[in-house]
């Protein structure tokens, strides 16, 4: 059984519509990956001290709703809730240390997760070509998971910046070789 009698793959069909877009998207993911790597550490406490702003507003926000509908049932909950959010904020603003920790756990679950996703992905593309790209973007996901779980915490100061950018240059490497399979194998099937 040849390629060509092989049904056609829902993936394969998207890739090859949108091959200059793949090459195009690749590349510009591939560079925004490059730069958070140069700036990891500036990027990681740039992220957790504007979560923290944004937490830190929203909770005076819902601090002085509180004030004004004082006297309801849900006051106290209004109080609660808005102190909570405030003191999260004012942590992770004043101790942006402390959410990489955090981030750097949830960044090992979707690393794991989006790693299984893309062999998975990988093997259903196949004997496409560029789904071997595919498949070395998913393997290169769970090695930074495992990464991570063995530098744990030490690393997380820089880890967060870091391994965003990795996967993001993975990611944009995928899609730049998947855009130029998907040209190559439509040049030979015309």
């Amino acid at each position: 059984m040849n390629s060509s009698s092989l049904p056609p793959n829902p993936l394969v069909t998207l890739a090859q519509k949108g091959g200059t877009t793949a090459i195009i998207f690749g590349i510009i993911i591939t560079l925004l990956g490059i730069s958070v790597i140069s700036s990891a550490d500036a990027v990681a406490t740039f992220i957790f001290k504007f979560i923290g702003g944004v937490l830190l507003t929203g909770g005076i926000l819902q601090l002085i709703f509180a004030i004004k509908a004082r006297g309801s049932v849900a006051t106290v909950m209004l109080f609660l809730s808005s102190a909570a959010t405030i003191i999260c904020g004012a942590i992770l603003l004043t101790k942006p240390g402390i959410g990489y920790g955090i981030v750097t756990i949830i960044l090992v679950i979707y690393f794991f997760v989006d790693g299984f996703g893309k062999i998975a992905q990988s093997f259903a593309m196949r004997p496409v070509p560029g789904w071997i790209w595919v498949l070395i973007s998913g393997i290169a996901s769970l090695g930074l998971a495992i990464f991570v779980c063995t530098e744990w915490p030490l690393s997380a100061a820089w880890l967060v910046g870091t391994l965003i950018g990795i996967h993001l240059i993975f990611a944009g490497l995928m899609m730049l070789l998947i855009g130029l399979g998907a040209k190559t194998a439509a040049k030979i099937a015309k």
